[in-house]
């Protein structure tokens, strides 16, 4: 496995209480060694969550390889457990769901307490943001109306007749389809396996009736751009997910990690969504939404 030597900074690591402490993110910090890899998964908010990770570190003074857009969570998790990938931006439920089906723990609080329990010894989770995104069945609210559709329970008697549109491997998820048929009893007329998830073909797909529902997050600015409704998920079966940095322990200096509790701690679920709609509908650039973001609330 491979382990890095990270120089600490030079004025001192960061205290989130803010006890005297000097500051990490002094420009004059330096750092030996290879520096950290941040990685993230094959969707928008992903990249650019691995962005701002990015972006903070290196305005840490550490020095930071990105290998953004890697692809699932399947093959973005073998990559960090083999430390090939450092540090990547996760959800602590899916996480916990993808590692532990059988987990049931449906607070923030104990999957995090859970989530510790169960990574493997090279793999830990920082500090949960109160940044939220989790994932949702969405229709279009011409069809809410005519359905009577609010919630996931709602969908149980109509999903038969309807055509169900998401990535690939969420359809074998206990936070897919898999759950939502052991929970809710819902059984779709057939899965449409879509190649994004919340962008444009998943988009398409909805407008145009190709699936009439889609798996998107709540956080995408989709869904009020074209009238989407998110249905509810009183059992939360499709996830709390909190955004939570998942990291390679062995290959992170402390200082690392303040850095990035730090960005958890000063995230919003609002200032998330706002980020999306930069760089997923206006397309700035995902670099520069992180910046701005950056000099804004860290700066």
């Amino acid at each position: 496995m491979r382990k890095m030597l990270l120089g600490t900074l030079a004025a001192g690591s960061l205290v989130l209480a803010g006890c005297g402490a000097s500051d990490p993110f002094d420009e004059s910090a330096e750092t030996e060694g290879e520096g950290v890899v941040v990685g993230s998964a094959n969707f928008a908010e992903s990249v650019l969550l691995g962005e701002i990770y990015s972006q903070a570190l290196e305005n840490a003074g550490f020095e930071v390889t990105q290998k953004p857009n890697i692809g699932s969570r399947e093959v973005l998790y073998q990559q960090m457990e083999s430390c090939e990938i450092d540090v990547t931006p996760e959800y602590n439920g899916a996480l916990l769901s993808f590692i532990d089906s059988e987990n049931e723990a449906n607070t923030t609080e104990t999957v995090d307490e859970e989530l510790a329990k169960v990574l493997p010894e090279e793999l830990a989770v920082l500090n949960s943001s109160d940044a939220v995104d989790k994932n949702a069945l969405t229709v279009k609210q011409e069809t809410a109306d005519d359905l009577g559709l609010e919630t996931l329970e709602d969908l149980e008697s109509h999903a038969p007749d309807m055509i169900v549109g998401g990535p690939q491997e969420w359809e074998p998820r206990p936070d897919g389809l898999v759950g939502l048929k052991e929970h809710y009893g819902i059984e779709f007329k057939e899965f449409k396996s879509l190649g994004d998830v919340s962008g444009p073909i998943s988009v398409s797909a909805l407008n145009e009736g190709d699936v009439d529902t889609v798996m998107m997050q709540t956080s995408s600015p989709q869904l009020d751009e074209h009238d989407f409704v998110a249905l509810e998920d009183p059992l939360n079966v499709m996830g709390i997910n909190n955004i939570i940095p998942l990291i390679c322990e062995e290959s992170v200096d402390p200082d690392v990690q303040d850095v990035l509790n730090h960005v958890s701690e000063t995230m919003t679920t609002d200032q998330l969504v706002q980020m999306n709609r930069q760089y997923s509908i206006d397309k700035d650039d995902a670099a520069a939404v992180a910046s701005r973001w950056l000099d804004e609330h860290l700066s």
